[in-house]
């Protein structure tokens, strides 16, 4: 399976690259680094998890930017963000964005492993399997 992984922190962005051991993981830091290579072929990728707050900008830019180039893959992005919030706000992104947002701090390996398997299974996002 093909991951691009989208994070300013690069302890996060290791450790899922760690967790993610096993599939074609690509790790970059910058959104102009994840657009270039969503650019280069945006249905070769599988999943793709964007940081809410790529420094020093906006992470769902690059979510918009996937809309715009591919449904598939974009129905295969997820938003992630180490930053608490309530539950109103985290809606108001997946309505705004279309992806679903998710608290760094509340997954896990086993949590991962069931996304993997959805993806590998070719659900989308709005699948009501996705542990999200």
């Amino acid at each position: 399976m093909k991951i691009l992984v989208v994070d300013d922190d690069q302890f996060l962005r290791e450790g899922l690259v760690s967790i993610l051991s096993g599939h074609d993981v690509t790790a970059v830091h910058t959104l102009q680094e994840g657009l270039n290579l969503v650019d280069e072929g945006p249905d070769t990728w599988d999943l793709v998890i964007v940081d809410l707050r790529l420094y020093p900008v906006w992470g769902p830019g690059l979510v918009e930017a996937i809309r715009d180039r591919s449904k598939r893959l974009h129905s295969r992005t997820m938003l992630w963000t180490g930053y608490p919030l309530r539950a109103h706000e985290k809606q108001v992104l997946q309505e705004r964005f279309g992806v679903p947002v998710v608290d760094k701090m509340q997954v896990s390996t086993a949590w991962f492993h069931a996304l993997l398997g959805c993806v590998r299974d070719g659900a989308s996002h709005d699948d009501p399997r996705w542990p999200i």
